[in-house]
């Protein structure tokens, strides 16, 4: 399944039950308007290949969960007021050739995790 929002005036948060969708390959989001936090139910997406959730006004940390992404190849999360740090748990993505997490409030370093990443 491919959802996309790109560019659109839909605004309000981001469904928890959407995590359900399983069979969820490309995921997008970007300068849609979309606020409130992101949900970890989403890191059941195990098959998702892209997710670009940029330019909006997600706040909060990055779900943990999202590390069971295991298939992603790029995610784009930049232009948003996310803040904390890139989980551990995201060195699972060995996968990813494209990460966007710029202009945003997420700081520290690269976890040793990511080591393995393409």
């Amino acid at each position: 399944m491919e959802m996309g929002f790109r560019d659109t005036q839909i605004s309000g948060t981001l469904p928890p039950e959407w995590g359900a969708w399983v069979n969820v390959k490309l995921f997008e989001a970007a300068a849609a308007k979309m606020s409130g936090t992101l949900p970890a139910s989403f890191g059941q997406w195990e098959q998702i290949e892209s997710l670009s959730l940029h330019v909006n006004s997600f706040t909060g940390t990055l779900p943990p969960e999202f590390g069971k992404m295991t298939q992603l190849r790029s995610f784009r999360v930049s232009s948003n007021l996310i803040s904390g740090t890139l989980p551990d748990s995201y060195g699972n993505w060995k996968q990813l050739t494209h990460l966007e997490v710029g202009l945003t409030l997420i700081g520290g370093t690269l976890p040793e995790a990511y080591a393995g990443c393409q």
